[in-house]
């Protein structure tokens, strides 16, 4: 599947920030919104075709680190979860980490929200903290891959 089918459907969205930006601190991917440096300062100049291809990118990682270490196990309690804290329509897994990264510390176990931890413990802040952790590194390897550079750690 190609990275601009990860979305259902098309999803306006003005920036991928957090609010959490640590470019200005020298880095060249960004610990909160994991985008590369050059993105955020060209964001406001990118046209629709630029900033898909940046989410899709996004979005794939994020499912690929949510799958590092939880599964949605019931679609619909996601869904309603999702529904709660306003989180857009998105495949289940960038759903997940949505709730997860908006919510993590309401939570006693994954099953309050349709996901399973792959390995103990089910903490919900705990996972949400590797699958952080986890998106952050998937990214710096992205753009070392990218642009045949080593990011400091």
């Amino acid at each position: 599947m190609s990275c601009a089918a990860q979305r259902p459907e098309t999803v306006a969205i003005a920036t991928p920030c957090i609010g959490l930006c640590s470019t200005t601190f020298g880095d060249l991917v960004c610990r909160g919104c994991k985008r590369y440096v050059h993105e955020i300062v060209g964001w406001n100049s990118f046209g629709d075709r630029e900033r898909g291809i940046v989410v899709a990118r996004l979005d794939l990682l994020r499912a690929e680190a949510l799958r590092a270490h939880a599964a949605v196990s019931d679609g619909a309690r996601l869904a309603e979860v999702a529904a709660m804290l306003r989180v857009a329509a998105m495949t289940p897994d960038v759903q997940a980490f949505e709730v997860l990264r908006r919510s993590a510390q309401r939570w006693t176990s994954l099953a309050q929200v349709g996901c399973r931890a792959l390995a103990a413990p089910d903490a919900p802040v705990l996972i949400r903290d590797a699958i952080e952790a986890e998106f952050l590194r998937r990214s710096r390897a992205h753009f070392e891959h990218d642009f045949r550079v080593v990011l400091d750690s």
